[in-house]
C-alpha cells in the first residue's frame, strides 16, 4: 500500500476543504500530522510492523471525516473520483528500490557533533583521515563504505569546508 500518496490525497482535500471555509477539527489535523510522521519513521526503520497499523489508523480517522466533508462541499463526483485514487493507492505494491535505511551512529560521546560520509575516489579514506587527525577529529569506517566523524561542532564545521575545498580544486 502506497501510504505516502494516500495521506497526499487526504492532505490536499483538506486544504480544498479550507479553501472552502471548512474548519478542520484539531483532532483530524492532528492524525494527519501523525500519520506522516508515523510513514516517516516506517521508511526509517521498517522492522516495526506495528507502525503500520498505526498508519492506518490515523488514515482511516482522517479519510472518515474528508469523505463526507468533501461530499458536503464538493458533491458525490469528487469524492468517487478521490475514492478511487484511494483504492488504486492501496493496491499498489510499492516495488521501487529501497535504499537500505542509515540509523544514527552508536557509540557517540553525548555533546559531541557527528557526520556521515561516503567515501568515494574524490574524497579517500587516507585524505579523510589525513583531515580529521589535524582536526582532532574521531572517525569510525562503517561496513556500508562510509566514515562516521564525531567531536566538537566548529572542529567539524572546519572539515567541512576543508572538504569542500578539496573537492572544488580536485
Amino acid at each position: 500500500m502506497n501510504y505516502e500518496a494516500i495521506w497526499k490525497m487526504l492532505s490536499d482535500v483538506i486544504t480544498d476543504l479550507r479553501k472552502k471555509g471548512e474548519s478542520i477539527p484539531a483532532d483530524v489535523r492532528a492524525d494527519l500530522r501523525s500519520a506522516k510522521t508515523m510513514i516517516e519513521i516506517f521508511k526509517v526503520d521498517k522492522s516495526h510492523v506495528e507502525n503500520l497499523i498505526k498508519i492506518e489508523e490515523y488514515l482511516n480517522k482522517v479519510e472518515s471525516y474528508v469523505l463526507p466533508a468533501a461530499k458536503r462541499n464538493f458533491g458525490d463526483k469528487y469524492v468517487e473520483d478521490l475514492m478511487g485514487k484511494i483504492a488504486e493507492a492501496e493496491s499498489i505494491i510499492q516495488t521501487r528500490e529501497q535504499r537500505p535505511p542509515q540509523s544514527f551512529p552508536v557509540c557517540i560521546p553525548k555533546g559531541k557533533r557527528w557526520i556521515r560520509l561516503k567515501l568515494s575516489d574524490e574524497i579517500p579514506l587516507e585524505k579523510v583521515k589525513m583531515l580529521s587527525d589535524e582536526l582532532e577529529l574521531n572517525y569510525r569506517v562503517e561496513a556500508d563504505g562510509c566514515i562516521v566523524l564525531f567531536g566538537e561542532d566548529e572542529k567539524i564545521k572546519m572539515f567541512v569546508k576543508k572538504v569542500a575545498v578539496v573537492l572544488h580544486e580536485g
